[in-house]
């Protein structure tokens, strides 16, 4: 659970410092090879995904992400309501 929560915390500030979102659901990898990512990406090695989690479509997702990209305490996201 420490691991996972270590990470959880590391996404988050990446976020909170403009990381991108999308580039997360490339695959299990960490943050530090994000720049690898966006090489291969510029080379057209890789290309985008052409599909998006679903969840991503909602209206509430987007102010949501906003919330963490201007530094929501992980105390605060863990309380937040999610609507039903």
């Amino acid at each position: 659970d420490l691991i996972y929560l270590r990470g959880l915390v590391r996404v988050l500030e990446y976020l909170e410092n403009g990381g991108e979102f999308e580039p997360l659901y490339v695959g299990k990898l960490a943050l530090k090879h994000l720049p690898i990512l966006q090489e291969l990406r510029d080379r057209q090695v890789l290309v985008e995904p052409p599909l998006r989690p679903r969840f991503m479509e909602r209206p509430e997702v987007g102010p949501r992400l906003q919330r963490v990209r201007d530094g929501i305490k992980l105390k605060e996201l863990i309380r937040e309501e999610v609507p039903s």
